[in-house]
């Protein structure tokens, strides 16, 4: 019991450091703007962007995806901090490839090895 009790636990612990969101700058800014023509589509709404200083940012994470949502690359970097995410074949929904997930996926699986054999 136990060990079953540590194997869901580090599970756990494993997903969320691999799942954390925030907020990334991006360079896109263009004659102090940032908007969909000079940062790329935003989400569900058009211009989501924020200037902050001379970088943009966007707005609103919870908007980027939805019905009808238009992603960029750079709207999906923007929302996902610790990943390297990019925009899907038809810029509907931002992918996330992280080394993070795969390593924990190898961990868990190295270790449900060891705990069933």
């Amino acid at each position: 019991m136990r060990q079953i009790t540590l194997f869901v636990l580090f599970c756990f612990i494993t997903i969320c450091f691999a799942q954390n969101q925030g907020m990334r700058m991006i360079k896109c800014q263009k004659n102090g703007v940032c908007n969909d023509e000079n940062c790329g589509k935003s989400g569900t709404v058009p211009n989501n962007w924020a200037v902050t200083l001379e970088n943009c940012s966007v707005a609103d994470c919870s908007k980027l995806t939805g019905n009808g949502a238009i992603v960029s690359t750079n709207a999906c970097t923007s929302c996902f901090q610790y990943d390297t995410p990019y925009a899907n074949y038809n810029n509907t929904l931002c992918v996330k490839t992280s080394a993070k997930l795969l390593a924990a996926a190898s961990s868990m699986i190295v270790v449900a090895f060891l705990f069933l054999f």
